[in-house]
């Protein structure tokens, strides 16, 4: 039996001169300005990832559609950002946005209940900031292989999988760099 409920009471109720008071949590001007830009962040990204699924976002660089991705693996990019992505001269800027010293941007997008991981890149399209991103789109690329076919996890809980999904992402990203356009 809890301490405060009585074992006959189906209702769960405490027990006599037991008061309970929930309270809506009171919080700073700070942090609610960092609420609300969570909550922008994760609105934005949302209507992205509408649209990239449904072909309207011109910016995509590619999109790996695997049969379940994990949102840890958000925390696992955002630590490879931080530290040595693989692609020269890439660095992370914010989240899981990246930047090259040539300015060329792009921005890693994860939908977990889609089971997408996404590159997107607003930069215009130029030969240049195409070569940047295709090298950074191939690092992230065997970055997700690499946990997609980590032998040591067991598939269902890997970060993302399956492999297999990653090779159509290479042929997307091959193409939408090498096209005249820039992006896919």
């Amino acid at each position: 039996m809890a301490a405060g409920i009585d074992e006959d009471d189906s209702s769960s109720q405490p027990a006599d001169g037991v008061k309970i008071t929930i309270r809506p949590k009171r919080v700073d001007g700070e942090t609610s300005a960092a609420l609300q830009t969570e909550i922008e962040t994760r609105v934005q990204n949302d209507a992205r990832m509408a649209r990239l699924l449904a072909g309207d976002d011109d910016s995509a660089v590619f999109v790996v559609k695997f049969y379940h991705v994990k949102p840890a693996l958000g925390t696992l990019l955002k630590f490879w950002l931080m530290g040595d992505c693989g692609a020269v001269g890439w660095g992370g800027t914010n989240e899981l946005d990246a930047q090259h010293t040539s300015g060329t941007k792009a921005s890693i997008v994860i939908d977990a209940a889609a089971a997408t991981v996404s590159l997107l890149s607003p930069s215009e399209p130029s030969y240049n900031k195409n070569v940047q991103l295709g090298r950074y789109a191939t690092a992230l690329l065997d970055e997700l292989e690499s946990v997609a076919t980590a032998e040591e996890v067991a598939e269902v809980d890997r970060l993302c999988h399956p492999p297999e999904a990653i090779a159509s992402a290479r042929t997307m990203a091959t193409a939408s760099l090498s096209s005249g356009s820039g992006t896919a």
